[in-house]
């Protein structure tokens, strides 16, 4: 787990190799890595067995993240795994219009 082989089709397996940043292989014998779905990362790492929700202040607006983005300055995420920035809101004591 956490590597694929390293042939993009599968038939003439040469060697696994770690799955790359924003990319997972949760089962051992998997030919290709998967893409970490919206609002999941890898933390930068390679070779994982499975994507991580991005903590509070941060979201994953896009499929194979590795790194998650932070909220604009004052806000934060009231939920791990937040999808966008939309899911930002600004924190106790300030407001704003809505991000987007």
């Amino acid at each position: 787990p956490g590597a694929a082989n390293s042939d993009e089709g599968g038939k003439n397996m040469t060697s696994c190799v770690p799955c790359a940043p924003g990319k997972y292989a949760e089962m051992s014998a998997m030919s290709q890595c998967k893409l970490c779905n919206i609002g999941r990362h890898t933390a930068g790492q390679n070779g994982k067995l499975a994507c991580d929700s991005c903590p509070l202040g941060t979201y994953a607006s896009a499929a194979g993240t590795s790194t998650c983005v932070p909220c604009p300055s004052g806000s934060t995420t009231t939920f791990s795994g937040a999808a966008g920035v939309a899911d930002c809101l600004c924190r106790a004591g300030l407001h704003g219009p809505p991000f987007s």
